[in-house]
């Protein structure tokens, strides 16, 4: 095999330096090599030389391509000696220059009006077909390298300055196969024909087929084929003429570090960067739900403009669009933990942190309403604790197996816990998408380095710097953090923690280590009002394998037990509260206490007789939960409203 034969038979090629680059088919690429990293060079005996930066071997490359190792050698088996000059390039190695000419494409186009197939491919993915038309879109059979039968294909083709310069293949029955014509160039802007170039504002994406989902829905949108993408000067010089740049891209790792790149040659003043909490990409947003994707990004976009660094007046959301938003945030738990970013929870030692998280890990993994009130995301939980033995966990999860099937993975001392720029836990997050739970923050800062520690504002900058890394590759992560007396006067970290934290609670236990009645104290909630919630952790948590949600005043305990019941249930009858798997008292106190519910307003009874509560929240009269217990303005008692004051 020559090098030209080498070359054919790979994807994304493009030429570097002496040699090329190409895609790597080798099995260190669970998820393809989105950055090509197999460097192909000719030595100077002729032999094929392969080198992966991603740590395949040669052997493995050759089996992923079913080649021989002699295959790498000269077709005659004969080597040049070594020092020899290296034949011509114009006799030995490939044609640099692109050769696919415009007639070529428009018999694509042709054939794509012919094949339904691809058509519908098209549509499927919400892309008009008037909009791949535009973009000179078409059909072909093309032979992909991993089948041994040519496929038919969607064909894409890139034009660069008004030439056409590349084209990309992809299958269209689901294998997600690529290939491109051998000389293509994946640099440039993509689409550059069919945008608006008097308009105020673009937005900038990564892949062809999302350029053209945005594009179909009446996005002025351009953007670069591929994460590797380059931009030449005419390009930046379009794109910086626009008064405003929408930078989205894909919302993995290496999907905005190619915006970064992008970001560096443009004027900042015109730049917005904008997040998709939950979605990889905007095809993503498309499919989760179709008839509301153009709607759904523009508000995204309209919210990214809103919070741009260098904004003006007229950036900013007036009265009318604040009232008429919905919320764009979406949740692993409504209201309570949002998608792709931090969460804490801090409270004593033994207050409570360890079955709490426990807790929303199983109803997470279950999709099960959290205190039977907010709404979970089912989505994948790892936790990695630092802290707790294999028996303390076992303990936690004893109490809340109820919950469901799901189970919560875990990482501990015992099985080794990865850094967290671990480019195996980088991929897992990306892969998976999953909420992530740390035990603890001071356990994870310490990891940062060998004198690290929770008062070294260097070392929890740099833990957050991966945490958020985290978050960008797709993870949700839920820190715990232990908050003694003592660090109020401590804290030279507190701005690093309220700058990357979006959430933060403090959990109050008002009888530590009993753990009856604890509150959920929110102190911190960027963008969103507060939510706090008065809880009854045990003996609820022992009978039903739940945290429960505190009805009335701690004067009145078999009222809370009896509004709880109800709550978990729905609605129930009163022989249903007063049975052996009722509200777990006494026959003639549970009828006192369904009566002094009633007469609170706590309860209501319909017309068949069935009790059900009032409202979804804490129901008090008194307008705190516990009483005197837990004062209106916070908390008190074990230090811990002096620690939320410092901490953030």
């Amino acid at each position: 095999m020559n090098i030209t034969g080498c070359l054919n038979q790979l994807e994304r090629v493009r030429k570097s330096g002496s040699g090329w680059i190409a895609q790597c088919p080798g099995p260190n690429h669970k998820h393809s090599d989105r950055r090509p990293s197999l460097s192909v060079t000719e030595g100077d005996d002729g032999r094929i030389l392969l080198k992966c930066h991603a740590g395949c071997d040669t052997e493995q490359i050759c089996a992923a391509k079913r080649w021989k190792l002699s295959d790498l050698f000269p077709e005659n088996g004969n080597r040049r000696p070594a020092g020899s000059n290296k034949p011509q390039r114009d006799s030995s190695a490939p044609a640099v220059q692109f050769r696919l000419s415009d007639a070529d494409v428009e018999g694509m186009r042709v054939s794509l009006a012919r094949s339904p197939w691809c058509q519908q491919y098209i549509e499927n993915r919400g892309i008009s077909l008037t909009v791949a038309g535009d973009l000179r879109w078409g059909s072909k059979l093309w032979k992909f390298s991993e089948s041994p039968d040519q496929q038919r294909a969607l064909a894409v083709p890139h034009f660069v300055g008004g030439k056409l310069a590349g084209c990309k293949y992809r299958t269209i029955d689901g294998s997600k196969l690529f290939s491109q014509d051998f000389g293509s160039t994946i640099d440039g802007l993509y689409g550059v024909s069919v945008l608006d170039q008097k308009a105020a504002e673009i937005s900038i994406y990564e892949g062809p087929e999302d350029i053209a989902l945005a594009i179909s829905h009446g996005f002025n949108a351009t953007g670069i084929i591929a994460a590797g993408s380059k931009l030449g000067t005419s390009d930046v010089r379009l794109l910086s003429g626009y008064e405003r740049i929408y930078l989205v891209g894909d919302q993995d790792i290496p999907g905005q570090k190619a915006i970064d790149a992008i970001a560096v040659q443009l004027p900042p003043e015109q730049l917005i960067r904008v997040r998709m909490p939950g979605y990889k990409d905007v095809g993503d947003l498309w499919k989760s739900n179709p008839a509301g994707f153009s709607e759904n990004l523009k508000r995204i976009l309209r919210f990214a403009r809103a919070s741009r660094v260098h904004f003006r007046l007229d950036d900013l959301l007036t009265e009318s669009e604040i009232c008429a938003s919905g919320n764009t945030e979406r949740y692993a738990v409504d209201q309570l933990l949002p998608l792709n970013d931090i969460t804490m929870i801090f409270s004593e030692e033994k207050g409570g942190k360890s079955q709490l998280i426990t807790y929303i890990g199983k109803c997470v993994a279950n999709e099960v309403r959290v205190f039977g009130k907010y709404p979970t995301r089912k989505m994948p939980v790892v936790v990695l604790d630092l802290e707790a033995s294999d028996a303390d966990i076992a303990g936690y999860l004893s109490h809340f197996s109820r919950l469901g099937p799901g189970q919560i993975h875990y990482l501990t001392r015992k099985t080794a816990v990865p850094p967290l720029d671990s480019p195996a836990l980088l991929r897992l997050c990306e892969r998976e998408r999953p909420l992530l739970v740390l035990e603890s923050l001071t356990k994870f800062v310490a990891t940062v380095s060998r004198d690290a520690s929770m008062f070294d504002p260097a070392a929890v900058s740099r833990f957050f710097d991966m945490v958020l890394n985290l978050c960008a590759a797709g993870a949700t992560v839920l820190i715990t953090h232990h908050a003694t007396r003592a660090d109020a006067e401590r804290y030279a970290d507190s701005h690093q923690i309220g700058a990357a934290v979006a959430r933060a609670y403090a959990l109050v236990s008002h009888d530590r280590p009993r753990l009856e009645r604890v509150r959920l104290e929110a102190k911190l909630f960027r963008g969103a009002e507060p939510i706090s919630e008065n809880l009854i952790a045990f003996p609820i948590i022992a009978e039903r394998g739940e945290f429960g949600l505190a009805a009335v005043s701690g004067a009145d305990p078999d009222v809370e037990r009896v509004v709880e019941f109800v709550r978990s249930k729905g609605r129930a009858k009163r022989d249903q509260i007063k049975g052996k798997e009722g509200a777990g008292i006494k026959t003639s106190r549970a009828v006192e206490a369904i009566a002094r519910a009633l007469k609170a307003g706590l309860l209501i009874e319909d017309s068949e007789r069935f009790l059900s509560v009032l409202n979804g929240g804490n129901a008090d009269p008194l307008g705190n939960g516990f009483g005197n217990a837990f004062p209106s303005q916070g908390t008190v008692g074990n230090g811990d409203q002096e620690n939320a004051k410092n901490l953030f």
